[in-house]
Parts: C-alpha cells; sequence; structure tokens
C-alpha cells in the first residue's frame, strides 16, 4: 500500500510541474518568435536601404533577388515574410509584412518604437495608421500592403 502513495505523489507532483511549467514554455516561445519578426524585419530594411543606396533611382518593389548581396552580415531572409515598394510620385519606401502581422510581434514592435510616426499598420480603409495615432495617411495602392500588416515607412 505504502508503494502506492509514493507513486501517487510523485504523479501529483509531475502534474503540477507540467501544469505549470509548459504555460511558462509557451509564454518563452512566443517572446522569442516575436523578437525574431522584429529582427528579420529591421534587417530586411537595411537590405533594402542598403540596395537604395547604390540604386538611387529604383522604384516600385525590388524583388527579393536582387536584394541578397545586400542584406546585413547573418541574416538570411526565410522567406516572403516581408515586402518592399518604393513609390515612385514621393520616392518613400515603405517595408511591411505580407500578411497581417501577430499580436505578439506587434506588441515588441509597439515596445520599442511607440513614439514613431512611421511605423504603425495598414487598417481595412486603406489608410497607414502610426502606433502612436499621430499620422493617418493613405498607404499607396500599387504596394498591395495587407490590411493589419505592420508598415515602416522610410528610410
Amino acid at each position: 500500500m505504502f508503494p502506492l502513495w509514493i507513486a501517487i505523489a510523485f504523479l501529483s507532483f509531475v502534474t503540477l510541474f507540467l501544469a505549470v511549467e509548459i504555460p511558462k514554455q509557451k509564454s518563452v516561445e512566443i517572446e522569442i518568435e516575436a523578437e525574431r519578426d522584429v529582427t528579420s524585419i529591421l534587417a530586411y530594411r537595411k537590405g533594402v536601404i542598403a540596395y537604395l543606396q547604390a540604386n538611387p533611382a529604383a522604384t516600385g518593389t525590388i524583388p527579393t533577388t536582387s536584394l541578397t548581396t545586400f542584406w546585413p552580415l547573418g541574416y538570411t531572409n526565410t522567406g516572403a515574410f516581408w515586402s518592399n515598394y518604393i513609390n515612385p510620385g514621393d520616392g518613400k519606401l515603405y517595408i511591411f509584412s505580407s500578411s497581417p502581422a501577430n499580436t505578439h510581434m506587434m506588441s515588441k514592435l509597439h515596445k520599442l518604437y511607440a513614439e514613431s510616426f512611421f511605423i504603425g499598420t495598414k487598417n481595412a480603409a486603406g489608410n497607414f495608421v502610426s502606433f502612436n495615432g499621430s499620422v493617418t495617411m493613405p498607404a499607396p495602392p500599387a504596394a498591395s500592403i495587407a490590411n493589419g500588416a505592420v508598415v515602416i515607412i522610410g528610410r
């Protein structure tokens, strides 16, 4: 009978540990993914800016294949997460996520750049809205920015 109580106590401790530890691990995973996404979009932006310094007349969307030699050291573009657009009319650079950003990435960007006028999202009305709420302006339709996408404007 005594070994049965030891086994039950052990299983209770393991269950309690897992009930506490698994949510902690998930929280850490989410934080790491958000940090990775923020670092990735900022590195992508840096590569596009380097390309534009070498090719100042570029407009429209610069294909990823043209950007590979301009990536920052150690950066590997891991797919079609980010895109870019240079407005031919005013030369503004738009870096944006290819799909609506997850809330954790948005939260991380907001913590880092809450006061920025030039980092925000595109709303359903087709406008760029800065994180601080001070800037609302039309996003260029030719850029094909998804609603809810993270948008960074400027060089």
